[in-house]
């Protein structure tokens, strides 16, 4: 395979065919880089330098920019094909090794009714189909079974067979699919949104017949891309909490409360008995995976849209809207390391063996982002700092006991003033009081 596709410097790393690894959504490695990390590399694709999130087999990283989907040599960056694609979601495409002759990589393109699903051969590039959608396709592909699973602008969700494109079926869902949909045990996970309310709905592989759909009842929106492990889905809603459900039946689990609401283009990452979530403002979240108590959480300074939580081994990784990626400890939830290339908001992450790779997807004109590929270096420092949201009981009280002797302070000042003053005022009150009396009382007559 890795002749096949033209590289010869394989990679060590394990694949990671999709969006947040694969079709769960799991976001975690056993074994990666670990921070303090340097930069190794930057590719800038053609045009206006935006990258989505990387998706690997040994030996290929391959993305999607602007107008085409890329396949790189992980190792340095190097360009090894480009393929032109109508423009449209930039979206981690999705690959499968085992589809045909020599593989497919499957990837959306084109705008609102000229939307479609793409699949090219993973060897030659050539393209084996595309599939008209009835909407374009907003969130990343999954493929599971055989199959692509990927949501619509108006509201639905497809199954198509990875080798040919022909549509399986397609469900209808209350609104919008503008997340990544997630497969395991025979069900097919997705949300659909509407102006105010998000719904989970949990799909049949084969036939698209809905099972169960959950909803929070209220002003739920934007939500999370859903991931699953076991017998047990995890989502964030726009109400700003993250639920588990029973997979089998939709029946609530826990709910959790965070500061922030979600981003469709993030997922949280399950690892170790732990999910860890990010929400839009900001904030990284460890909870018990069975019960939902909360574990830690460290908040950011800087929003997070684009990137999802990554595990890789006893840390965290996370990608800010700044141009900060972070890693902060599982154990602790202390801030261990981070860095700020200065070149956009961060995407997706990825691993790839001793390599963290980030997309940057620049907002201004004419800045340059692109892929980056980081590697541990033990030259560059770790930090230990706990979040600002933590709380420290020594340092709590003693910032209690100072402000408090500090109002104690100002309060008295205050008074004393407002005492001061009043008393100046009275004594010149009675003064003019007397005077008036005095002067008012017959001649040679004394006031008592």
């Amino acid at each position: 395979m890795i002749a096949a596709l033209g590289v010869t410097s394989p990679s060590s790393g394990p694949a990671w065919p999709s969006f947040q690894g694969g079709p769960a959504h799991l976001g975690v490695v056993a074994n990666g880089p670990a921070p303090g990390l340097k930069l190794l590399w930057r590719t800038a694709p053609a045009g206006d330098g935006r990258a989505s999130g990387a998706v690997l087999v040994p030996g290929l990283l391959a993305l999607t920019s602007a107008k085409s989907v890329m396949g790189l040599d992980p190792s340095a960056g190097t360009v090894l094909w480009s393929v032109e694609r109508a423009s449209g979601s930039l979206v981690p495409p999705a690959l499968d090794p085992s589809t045909g002759s020599h593989g497919v990589i499957v990837y959306p393109e084109g705008a609102g009714a000229g939307g479609a699903v793409v699949g090219i051969d993973l060897s030659t590039r050539v393209r084996l189909w595309r599939t008209p959608l009835s909407s374009a396709a907003v969130g990343a592909p999954t493929i599971s079974g055989g199959h692509v699973f990927v949501g619509t602008g108006d509201g639905y969700v497809y199954s198509l067979e990875a080798s040919t494109g022909a549509v399986a079926w397609r469900t209808r869902t209350q609104g919008t699919v503008d997340t990544s949909p997630a497969v395991a045990d025979g069900r097919v996970f997705a949300i659909g949104e509407t102006t105010s309310s998000g719904r989970l709905y949990a799909l049949d592989v084969a036939t698209g017949r809905v099972s169960w759909s959950y909803s929070p009842g209220r002003v739920a929106v934007p939500s999370s891309s859903p991931s699953v492990l076991g017998d047990s889905v995890f989502v964030g809603f726009g109400d700003r909490s993250l639920v588990a459900l029973d997979a089998g039946s939709g029946r609530v689990r826990w709910r959790q409360q965070v500061r922030g609401d979600f981003s469709g283009a993030s997922a949280p990452a399950v690892a170790n008995g732990s999910v860890f979530a990010a929400d839009r403002e900001g904030g990284l979240y460890r909870f018990d995976a069975r019960t939902g108590h909360r574990i830690w959480d460290y908040q950011f300074s800087s929003f997070t849209q684009l990137s999802s939580p990554l595990v890789v081994g006893g840390f965290v990784f996370e990608g800010l809207d700044d141009g900060t990626i972070a890693a902060v400890s599982v154990r602790t939830g202390h801030l261990r390391w981070k860095t700020t290339p200065g070149l956009g908001p961060i995407g997706p992450l990825a691993p790839d063996g001793d390599l963290l790779l980030a997309s940057t997807q620049p907002v201004q004109q004419g800045a340059k982002g692109g892929m980056l590929a980081f590697q541990h270096d033990p030259a560059v420092p770790l930090v230990d700092l706990p979040s600002s949201s933590s709380l420290r009981p020594l340092v709590a009280i003693r910032n209690f006991a100072a402000a408090f002797v500090l109002m104690t302070a100002g309060l008295l000042g205050f008074f004393r003033l407002l005492l001061s003053r009043g008393l100046g005022g009275r004594r010149r009150v009675d003064h003019g009081l007397d005077e008036s009396v005095t002067s008012s009382l017959p001649h040679g007559e004394e006031s008592p």
